[in-house]
């Protein structure tokens, strides 16, 4: 429901609930349960649970030339995936606004862009465990779980049901949608990680 273009959501701050189409209907009537002050302060509550002591640093560039200067023990993927929206364009008025600019769109979006997760992964061959996921629209788990056992990994990979912008998404997208998550692991790390259902003949 956060897309950027002209719909009806202004007709709820009308009052002209009729005329807004079923799908969006029902995410409207929530939204005025769920934003409240206290709804809200509870969701702060909950993210800010999710962060841990230590050091944190954030790094603006592009991913494939980084990579290899990042030491760490755990790599996670969340590349944009291939095949539906890009981020680039369906926010690409609020660029605009804000910063007065566009950006490029994302080579992952493409309908080929799982072809660039080789090069993300062969990038990270120096960190223990790497954790990727990623849908798919144009990808198999398979697929994707060749390509990080190509590399020697030990992997174990799931497919997960999600729904992808359950609003305006088709009942057979709700059906089909999954989101692939896969973990490799470096058979020669002695970090003290051990995972059920891998493949592979090294035990981690």
């Amino acid at each position: 429901m956060s897309q950027v273009r002209k719909g009806t959501a202004h007709r709820a701050t009308t009052g002209e609930w009729e005329s807004i189409t079923p799908s969006c209907l029902q995410t409207y009537v929530s939204a005025l349960r769920l934003d409240t002050l206290d709804k809200l302060w509870h969701l702060a509550q909950k993210t800010n649970a999710g962060v841990f002591e230590g050091r944190g640093r954030v790094i603006q560039g592009d991913v494939l030339e980084l990579l290899p200067t990042i030491q760490a023990d755990v790599a996670y993927f969340d590349p944009p995936y291939s095949g539906v929206m890009s981020y680039e364009k369906e926010y690409r008025v609020i660029d605009q606004l804000l910063e007065g600019t566009t950006r490029p769109t994302s080579p992952f979006t493409a309908k080929d862009g799982a072809l660039m997760i080789d090069a993300l992964l062969e990038r990270a061959t120096h960190i223990p465990i790497g954790v990727l996921s990623f849908g798919n629209a144009v990808a198999s788990l398979d697929e994707l779980e060749g390509k990080m056992a190509r590399l020697g990994r030990v992997t174990k990979a799931i497919a997960i049901r999600y729904q992808h912008l359950p609003a305006i998404a088709t009942e057979e997208k709700k059906e089909t949608n999954r989101e692939y998550l896969l973990i490799g692991v470096d058979p020669r790390t002695t970090l003290p990680i051990r995972f059920e259902g891998a493949r592979g003949e090294v035990a981690v």
